[in-house]
This record gives C-alpha cells, sequence and structure tokens, in this order.
C-alpha cells in the first residue's frame, strides 16, 4: 500500500484562524448540521456580509502536480444549497482552477499552476445564512482514488492527516 498525501494542511480544522474570512465568520463546528451518525471534523461558514463571501487559505502542493478538491458539505436545511462548497483558484485569484458542488464532491482534475494554490470555502449567498464543510482533500486523482477504495464512503472522517516535514 502506498502512502495517501493530503496537502490540505489542517483536514480536523485544529487551526480554523488560518482562514481569512471575507464577509463570513468561520467557526469550528464539528457536531453543528451533521447528522450524528455521520459527525466528522468541519467547520460553519456564515455569511455575515453582503458581496463576495468566502475563506481563503493558501496551500502548498508542488506546481505542475496534476490534483483534486474534495470535500463533504450541506447547510443549515434552511439555506438553498446552491453555488460551489469550495473553488480553488491562482493567488492572487487572477485564474479560476475547480470547484466542488455546494453538497460535497470532488472538483476535476487540474493542474497546479507557477504562482500557487489558494483554496476558497464558499459561504452561501445570503446575510445569515450558513453552510458546513469537512474532510478536505487536496492531492492527486490517484491518491483520492485510492481513498475511496479504502473508505466506500469516500472520507476517513477526518483520519486521513497531512504528512509530516
Amino acid at each position: 500500500m502506498s502512502l495517501i498525501k493530503n496537502y490540505w494542511p489542517d483536514p480536523r480544522f485544529a487551526d480554523v484562524g488560518r482562514i481569512s474570512q471575507i464577509n463570513c465568520q468561520i467557526t469550528d463546528a464539528t457536531h453543528d448540521f451533521a447528522p450524528q451518525s455521520n459527525v466528522f471534523p468541519q467547520i460553519v461558514i456564515k455569511t455575515t456580509n453582503e458581496g463576495n463571501c468566502r475563506g481563503e487559505r493558501l496551500v502548498s502542493v508542488p506546481v505542475g502536480m496534476k490534483i483534486v478538491v474534495s470535500c463533504r458539505a450541506g447547510n443549515d436545511g434552511d439555506t438553498p444549497n446552491v453555488g460551489s462548497a469550495i473553488t480553488a483558484w491562482t493567488p492572487s485569484g487572477s485564474a479560476f482552477l475547480a470547484s466542488v458542488p455546494p453538497s460535497g464532491g470532488v472538483s476535476g482534475e487540474f493542474t497546479v499552476p507557477a504562482e500557487g494554490i489558494k483554496i476558497c470555502f464558499r459561504a452561501p449567498e445570503n446575510v445569515g445564512q450558513s453552510r458546513w464543510i469537512g474532510n478536505v482533500f487536496v492531492g492527486t486523482k490517484t491518491d483520492y482514488d485510492a481513498l475511496v477504495k479504502l473508505v466506500p464512503s469516500g472520507f476517513l472522517a477526518g483520519d486521513l492527516m497531512p504528512q509530516q516535514n
């Protein structure tokens, strides 16, 4: 068995403060919104102002690598599940790279550009609405496929930790 590498640096959301918050509030809410049988490390992103509402974090991934982004996601039951749960961009925001559907899943494969990538957690459209996001994976399609084979749900409930250098 080969090592599955997750480039997302904080799968358990132990350091939510490292995610920039733009027109939103992000909290570590392991038990909010998720059905009790599916509790896993997650954040809740709540829209606080109008505009482009999101949380962002730069992720260190080797340049030129082909990768995917995946997550689980949902809402508070009163929020329309539209848009994207996660989008990937260049750090300057000049180029869109990929997106994950609003209810979670996996993005299409894309190549990491020379300037790197930033992951954006997308908040719902209207002030006061919330979305939860968890089990973030950033890595190769091969590693994602191996993960899905190990765990049919496609996630290890946050146990897939980044490799320590």
